[in-house]
């Protein structure tokens, strides 16, 4: 919701998180950290600075920032027809286990999500069953 384009280094290829107090926006445990953003999502935030000159929030509205992207969501959700309730904190559940299963290392996927203990990280994430397609593939590739 406060996500300013002044934080993200196009050439580097991040996005820096950090606290916003006049707006009443804290980072948990107030650590600021710089993020790796995908190059194709890139590509269209520099776009969208670039079409909207002067811009000071990435989802605002007439100059504020947009407080209703949880019932946007959640509309969305409806729409989809999604059989799970929407809220915006699964958003990072999801990011976490996407890293996973992508071969991320715990440890670094701690650093990512900003925790400061690995037990806040594990809570986030879903087992892997050992059905699962992914792990599969982890295992086939192991040279034993």
């Amino acid at each position: 919701m406060y996500l300013e384009p002044r934080e993200f280094d196009f050439e580097a290829g991040t996005v820096t998180i950090h606290s916003k107090s006049a707006n009443g926006f804290e980072i948990k445990d107030k650590e600021e950290r710089v993020l790796p953003v995908p190059q194709e999502l890139l590509g269209d935030v520099q776009a969208y600075v670039k079409a909207n000159p002067g811009i000071r929030w990435l989802t605002g509205r007439d100059g504020d920032p947009d407080g209703h992207l949880l019932r946007l969501a959640q509309r969305i959700g409806r729409r989809a027809k999604l059989k799970c309730r929407v809220f915006l904190h699964k958003f990072r559940a999801t990011y976490a286990t996407t890293l996973l299963r992508n071969g991320v290392d715990i440890k670094t996927v701690q650093r990512l999500m900003g925790h400061s203990d690995l037990d806040s990280t594990l809570k986030y994430l879903r087992a892997i069953e050992a059905a699962d397609a992914a792990l599969q593939q982890v295992v086939n590739k192991i040279d034993w």
